[in-house]
């Protein structure tokens, strides 16, 4: 089966609440299905917008059965409305 996620941020690296459901649940649908993950540039975490917190996105991209796609502006108002997501959502 082939899954769609779409997320209104970064959940990389998975520091807080939302971040670790949303990684967990990711990488529990990944084991038995194709896994399309679309998410926002977008950091929550403070630390990391800053550029305090370092972190490897390619290490997260060796999740089996998923693609990352990462889309839009790095900036909160993207989280709301962002027309990018669901551009690529719709090529995917």
């Amino acid at each position: 089966m082939k899954i769609l996620i779409i997320s209104p941020s970064n959940t990389f690296p998975a520091l807080s609440g939302g971040a670790v459901r949303t990684n967990s649940f990711l990488r529990y649908l990944a084991k038995q299905n194709k896994v399309f993950y679309v998410y926002n540039k977008y950091h929550q975490v403070k630390e990391v917008r800053e550029g305090k917190t370092k972190f490897n996105n390619k290490i997260n991209a060796r999740i089996s059965n998923v693609k990352l796609y990462s889309v839009g502006p790095s900036i909160r108002a993207a989280q709301l409305f962002n027309p990018l997501i669901l551009m690529k959502s719709y090529n995917i």
